[in-house]
């Protein structure tokens, strides 16, 4: 955000009171006048930074994700997406990753929510390194944004020098089965190929950054490819990034679809290793799955 903001004197940075969380506070002491603090006043949060759109500025706005986009939905319909405005939301905690912030503090609903909205992208990184990449992706494009900000000490493993898009990403070829994960799932899927690997199982497992717009084409050449498909995320399966490869299948390319996520259920207060075990988002879970439904899928066949 600040290389952004040295290069663009337009944008701005709204935090509710949470910029601790948020990582807004550097912007704040290198551009005082370029960033806002509304309090706990999250709805007032998005309309402030549609009418700062409105006036020709690329707000980001910053807080827990449960907050800005369950508290704040009405205002991102109607004040932001409605307009078109030209905000960038970042929604931090997403899924599970809230962990001891317990049930309450977690959106595991979010993706079903945004990518329901007209004309808004929704964005999962799957990395510090990919996320740095969305904010100056979001920076470029116009209209409204939603990126997913994970917590917690994470993996990071993406390529510096990769070109960020809403395309798919390969992370390995593979004739077996496809896997589809985002977010903080594909490190868990890269972990799950290894070991299916030294079991002689073939992966083709792809990260989906950007959820909506979805990669249609990626999606359906993969899915042709094994004609079998498991799907992985740190969200409800309802609604989620399944849902939309789902979608996308059922009309392209009709193939058995499993989906690993939130069974919709709420999370609960645990350390964030425990709740990827509990529901069933690990790379032990993905691997588990594959092997479930290849053996399941030789027996139809």
């Amino acid at each position: 955000m600040l290389r952004l903001a040295k290069s663009n004197e337009d944008i701005i940075v709204i935090d509710a009171d949470l910029g601790r969380a948020a990582g807004s506070y550097p912007f704040r002491d290198a551009f005082p006048n370029r960033y806002f603090n509304v309090g706990v006043s999250e709805q007032d949060m998005l309309c402030f930074a549609s009418g700062l759109a409105e006036a020709g500025k690329i707000p980001f706005v910053a807080t827990f994700a449960c907050f800005l986009i369950q508290r704040g939905c009405d205002q991102i319909i109607n004040a932001i997406a409605y307009n078109n405005s030209n905000v960038k939301m970042i929604g931090n905690g997403a899924g599970l990753t809230c962990a001891k912030n317990g049930g309450t503090h977690m959106a595991i609903s979010d993706i079903a929510i945004t990518r329901s909205i007209p004309g808004m992208c929704v964005i999962d990184p799957c990395d510090a390194v990919e996320f740095g990449k969305a904010l100056e992706f979001a920076a470029r494009i116009p209209g409204p944004v939603y990126i997913r900000s994970n917590r917690g000490k994470l993996p990071v493993f993406s390529d510096e020098g990769a070109e960020f898009s809403n395309k798919a990403v390969v992370m390995q070829n593979g004739s077996d089965v496809t896997l589809f994960t985002t977010g903080v799932t594909t490190s868990e899927g890269v972990t799950a190929c290894k070991t299916l690997e030294r079991l002689n199982i073939s992966v083709n497992h792809l990260h989906i950054p950007v959820i909506k717009p979805i990669d249609n084409n990626s999606i359906i050449q993969a899915a042709m490819k094994t004609q079998c498909v498991v799907t992985c995320e740190n969200h409800n399966v309802l609604g989620g990034m399944g849902s939309a490869i789902a979608e996308v299948l059922s009309e392209a390319c009709p193939v058995p679809v499993y989906r690993l996520g939130i069974q919709d259920a709420f999370g609960e207060t645990a350390d964030f290793d425990y709740l990827k075990e509990k529901y069933q988002i690990d790379s032990t879970a993905i691997t588990r799955k594959i092997q479930e439904v290849l053996k399941r899928e030789s027996g139809i066949k």
